[in-house]
This record gives structure tokens, C-alpha cells and sequence, in this order.
């Protein structure tokens, strides 16, 4: 599982990963929380959950979300990173997300810390975060999505155009 060669990021629109990783090949579903609190643990980027706001309606209102859909990493420059690979921007993570779930829904971001985030769901990180968390940790390192997120980033500095 190595990174792929740099190109020039752009957002498509579709909220598709610029780099996408070879996760889906990996068999990796799921567990988002777990993968980005490892890239939060290997890279110290910035870690954050994307959700719907919360209303009148949402039933575990958290930290002005109406529940965390999904987690993970906006790295220094503001590509944002998930196990799927590296997105352009926030907004085009945040099209990908709704696009999974229902095209029309509104979703927002916000920034957590690990603490935050194992708290928000103990119920589903609880039973199996030891083992769970350290295959997905190994998965996250044989991605090497810090690496594919530089060259990236890199590829579309001023000084590289």
C-alpha cells in the first residue's frame, strides 16, 4: 500500500478524495474514529468530526452537532484526511459525507480532541478498542497517507505551479 505519484489537487465538485488511498483494497470499513485518532496520534494534526447541526430533533446533541457522522484530521495547509485519502478542503470531505448519506443534508465541522471523541461514543469505541484500534492504526501507517497528503501539498504550492 504505497502512496500514489503527486498531481496538482483540485476540488472536482463532487467532494471526491484528490489522493484517494487504497484503503477500500485494505478491506477497511468503518471504525472512522479509529483511524483518525491514529492520524492524530502519528501526524498531531488537527482532528475533527463532521455531522449535521444539531436541532430539535437530533438525539445526541454533542458539541453543536446533531451526532458525529464521521472523524477526521485537517492537516496544516487544510487538506482534510481520512481513511479514504486526501481531500482538497473541508467542503469537498463534507460533499463526500452527504453524498454517502443523503444528498441534500447540510453538514458542518468542528474541531474535537481525541478525549472529546472517544467520550462522544462510548458505546461503540468501548468493547473493542484495544484490538480494533491497533489494526487500524496498523492499516492508517501501511497507508501512508501523512506522506501522500505532503506530496500533495507540495504539488500544489505557488512555487510549484
Amino acid at each position: 500500500m504505497t502512496a500514489q505519484a503527486p498531481a496538482a489537487m483540485t476540488d472536482d465538485g463532487r467532494g471526491l478524495p484528490a489522493a484517494p488511498s487504497a484503503a477500500a483494497a485494505a478491506g477497511f470499513q468503518g471504525f472512522c474514529h479509529y483511524a483518525a485518532l491514529a492520524l492524530r496520534e502519528i501526524t498531531g494534526w488537527e482532528l475533527r468530526a463532521l455531522g449535521a447541526p444539531a436541532d430539535e430533533w437530533s438525539m445526541s446533541p454533542w458539541n453543536g452537532l446533531g451526532g458525529i457522522r464521521h472523524a477526521y484530521c485537517l492537516t496544516p495547509s487544510g487538506q482534510a484526511v481520512d481513511v479514504h485519502g486526501v481531500f482538497a478542503s473541508e467542503a469537498a470531505i463534507r460533499r463526500f459525507h452527504a453524498h454517502e448519506h443523503d444528498h441534500d443534508e447540510t453538514l458542518i465541522s468542528v474541531t474535537v480532541s481525541a478525549a472529546d471523541l472517544r467520550d462522544s461514543d462510548r458505546t461503540f469505541l468501548a468493547p473493542v478498542y484495544g484490538e480494533e484500534y491497533a489494526r487500524t492504526r496498523k492499516l492508517i501507517e501501511g497507508l501512508r497517507l501523512p506522506e501522500l497528503a505532503a506530496a500533495h501539498a507540495e504539488a500544489n504550492s505557488p512555487a510549484a505551479a
